[in-house]
């Protein structure tokens, strides 16, 4: 073995060109691997943390008025956790906002509530402490909580000394037990949070609480089928008897697989935005390969005289297959190393760039990014089975090679044979396919991103962010308590400096569509007590100034106060679509019998990047006494780094129950509604850009060799009277075949893969013929000098030089 490696190192040593422009294209490869190992691994694995994922599924009720799934309604939890047969073991989960102190400072954190069979039911085992045992279950000793992995790394410093460390959440003191590992995702059916808390279930269900329900996961007795536990399911109703049986007799049991697709098109979004990382990375990988093959094929045929030797002295294939395994093992340690580096410094670095260039570079995970433990083990398993994989395939090119035909190609001045010929140039197509494949991928995102960003939200985003401000602990207030507290918080906020303007609103625009039931227009015309879908949004009084949508006719609901006559503002979509034209103030919305609400003005239609403005009307949110919750604050200029953090205490220092979340400029609320479609744009944008040299630098280095093996041929060509231009068209038009050819082949597969990217695009075809168009030139434009270099080589052959050599 040592003797065969000896071997091998020295050959390698006579071609340092070779070994280091091998090493560098397998490196570009497992570098890209390495560096997205968690969005490959998210994308292949996502439960990998979950033990047996195949026997757990996801229950959830549905009605048939509704496409998307409801929550597990309490009662019925409990009656399918003690009767169902089916089932071995069930879990609930539900989410609050809350705040934690850290340091003095109240930190808005997301908190899942989880039975505490929840982490032993998915098979999920903490890095650091223990998960929840059954008595934190039980009311006053709940008290404990379990680390997300993100929220241990990012706002504890990894803190080894955690466990039994005390935080106060939610005005109360909770112990640290255990901290989730870094691989654990939640279902995706359920949320997701920093940290994790006890959830304790009532032993029975109070009138007030049965339309309170949990997400619910669970885990299938063996044998037993989807189809059966769910008609099992469906017969447990200890609703039944009850007087709001009848409202929940249309929610029937749902049962799915828990990797079932999930019916919220972000959700699509973000699953498609992973399977397209995956397949980017592969084809990169591929490339990578196939060009180093390449190499290592061009390399093979210059020894295939002393192979071929060995085979007629009675070498056997065990043993060329060593010589070339050798060759391909040390070749690829190389590359991990490399790879490694690239992976850890320089993919960082352009996927960052790409994100910036994008819009998306604010939140950007790259900064301070480090490889894995399980990404080093991807990059080496990668390398290794490159390197066995290339020298597997070698060996069997050579095997199979009739010796007399090897002889006589290794003979001088002699060419090469057809069979050699054909599969380098096949090589060659391949990788233009593939690299063609990434860059039609990245021109469709860059199309979509374009479109995306001509869109009008129909407001100034500049200078304002959006919150939430979540109430649930001020349930138990009458709506008139709730207001004069949210009106506390509104006067609060507007005295920290910098804020010039704050408001509040039900809903921000969303993609999501609900208009109100059993609404009508009263008034004279065609509209006249006719069904009217819109949807209502809860204001405060001057919440659309402060947004900065623009009035087109009428007023708003400056200076009004609770009590007032009950007003609505309209946008001009519900203008165009129930007005006819004419002028809809002083018309009124009928919401029934006895409640008419007078049109006094029409605003701007609003929107998300991707979902056209819907018909809209605004009331003042004292009307109904609604929870409004989304605050939009405008500020006088660019705030400091502490500004957030003074909204927050701001918030505290009012109520310490309320909790001040998902705070975002609105610039940046816009890009992260894109936040799938950026990330695939970037991954593409550099995947593409490294695909596309490794294939120009594959079709030069055969493009090279073809010259250097025909250059006998040439000169006699020249000799007998052929011009030098003839002899550079005779190389440049066998380049530009194999690219042609590749182009044809990877446009074409393009065109077939399009369609699983439509989800991410955006007012672009999948099969848009003008991306196809540029992107092809392209790769001909590219490849051109790739093609044109060894072309020209190939002219200038020194007759009297190879005739001496003859």
């Amino acid at each position: 073995m040592f003797t065969e490696i000896k071997s091998v190192v020295r050959s390698l040593r006579r071609a340092p060109g070779y070994a280091l422009t091998v090493v560098a294209m397998l490196a570009l490869g497992l570098g890209a691997s390495a560096a997205l190992y968690r969005t490959v691994m998210d994308s292949m694995f996502y439960y990998r943390a979950y033990t047996d994922k195949g026997t757990l599924v996801r229950i959830s009720s549905k009605s048939p008025e509704s496409v998307f799934a409801a929550n597990v309604f309490m009662g019925r939890f409990l009656a399918y956790r003690e009767s169902a047969k089916s089932l071995a073991e069930i879990a609930g989960t539900t989410s609050e906002a809350g705040n934690l102190v850290l340091n003095g400072d109240p930190q808005a954190i997301y908190a899942v509530k989880v039975t505490t069979n929840y982490f032993s039911l998915l098979g999920v085992t903490p890095v650091l402490g223990r998960a929840f045992v059954p008595e934190e279950g039980q009311a006053g000793r709940e008290r404990v909580m379990v680390l997300s992995h993100w929220f241990w790394k990012n706002r504890l410093g990894a803190d080894p000394a955690v466990l039994g460390r005390e935080f106060l959440f939610n005005e109360e003191n909770y112990r640290v037990v255990g901290v989730l590992p870094a691989e654990f995702n939640p279902p995706l059916s359920m949320s997701g949070g920093a940290v994790y808390v006890p959830y304790v279930v009532p032993a029975v269900v109070a009138d007030r609480d049965v339309f309170m329900g949990l997400n619910v996961v669970a885990r299938l007795q063996a044998g037993a089928s989807l189809e059966k536990t769910q008609a099992e399911l469906r017969t447990l109703l200890p609703e039944r008897g009850k007087p709001y049986a009848r409202a929940m007799e249309k929610y029937l049991a749902v049962v799915e697989p828990l990797d079932a697709p999930a019916p919220f098109e972000s959700v699509r979004r973000y699953e498609l935005m992973q399977r397209t990382a995956l397949a980017a990375v592969g084809c990169l990988y591929a490339i990578a390969t196939v060009n180093a093959g390449g190499l290592m094929l061009v390399r093979m045929l210059k020894r295939r005289r002393e192979l071929a030797i060995r085979f007629s002295l009675g070498g056997s294939r065990t043993e060329i297959f060593r010589l070339l395994m050798w060759e391909g093992l040390l070749l690829a340690g190389g590359a991990i190393v490399l790879g490694a580096v690239l992976a850890n410094w320089l993919m960082p670095v352009l996927l960052s760039l790409a994100e910036e260039k994008s819009g998306s570079g604010s939140g950007s995970g790259w900064t301070g990014f480090s490889l894995e433990p399980g990404a080093i083990g991807l990059l080496a398993g990668l390398g290794v089975a490159s390197g066995l994989g290339i020298a597997a395939a070698m060996t069997l090119v050579l095997s199979r090679a009739d010796l007399a035909d090897v002889m006589k190609d290794g003979s001088a001045g002699a060419g090469e044979s057809r069979r050699t010929t054909w599969l380098r140039g096949g090589l060659v197509v391949v990788e233009v396919a593939l690299a063609v494949v990434l860059l039609a991928g990245a021109g469709l995102m860059l199309r979509t991103f374009q479109q995306l960003q001509d869109v009008k939200p129909g407001f100034d985003p500049t200078q304002r962010y959006q919150a939430r401000i979540d109430q649930t602990k001020l349930s138990s207030l009458t709506p008139a308590m709730r207001q004069e507290k949210i009106n506390q918080v509104l006067e609060r906020l507007r005295a920290v400096p910098g804020v010039s303007g704050v408001g509040v609103t039900s809903t921000m625009s969303s993609e999501y569509f609900s208009p109100w039931q059993n609404l009508q227009i009263a008034g004279a015309g065609d509209a006249a007590n006719a069904p009217v879908q819109a949807q209502g949004v809860a204001v405060s009084a001057d919440f659309l100034e402060v947004l900065g949508v623009p009035l087109k006719a009428g007023r708003t609901f400056g200076g009004m106060r609770p009590g007032d006559a009950p007003a609505v503002v309209i946008n001009e979509s519900m203008a165009r679509a129930y007005f006819s034209g004419r002028d809809p103030r002083g018309e009124q919305l009928v919401l029934s019998a006895k409640e008419k609400w007078e049109i006094v003005g029409v605003v701007g239609d609003t929107r998300t990047l991707r979902h056209e403005a819907k018909p809209m009307f605004y009331y003042p949110v004292w009307l109904r006494g609604n929870m409004a919750s989304q605050l939009v604050i405008r500020t006088a200029g660019a705030p400091g780094a502490s500004f957030q953090k003074e909204l927050r205490r701001a918030v505290y220092e009012v109520d310490p129950k309320l909790v001040l979340t998902d705070v975002f400029s609105v610039t940046r609320r816009m890009e992260l509604e894109v936040s799938q479609e950026s990330r695939a744009l970037s991954l593409l944008k550099v995947l593409s850009g490294l695909a596309l040299f490794l294939a120009v630098v594959g079709l030069g280095a055969m493009m090279a060799y073809t010259v250097a093996q025909r250059r006998g041929e040439f000169g006699i060509r020249l000799a007998l009277g052929a011009t030098v231009e003839s002899v550079q068209w005779l190389v440049l038009r066998r380049g530009l075949v194999l690219v042609a050819l590749g182009v044809t082949a990877g446009l074409s597969l393009a065109w077939v893969l399009a369609r699983f990217l439509e989800a991410l695009l955006f007012q672009t075809k999948g099969h848009d013929p003008l991306t196809y168009g540029v992107v092809g030139m392209l790769m001909l434009l590219v490849a051109l000098p790739a093609c044109w270099l060894p072309a020209r080589r190939a002219a200038s052959v020194d007759l009297a030089k190879l005739l001496r050599a003859e």
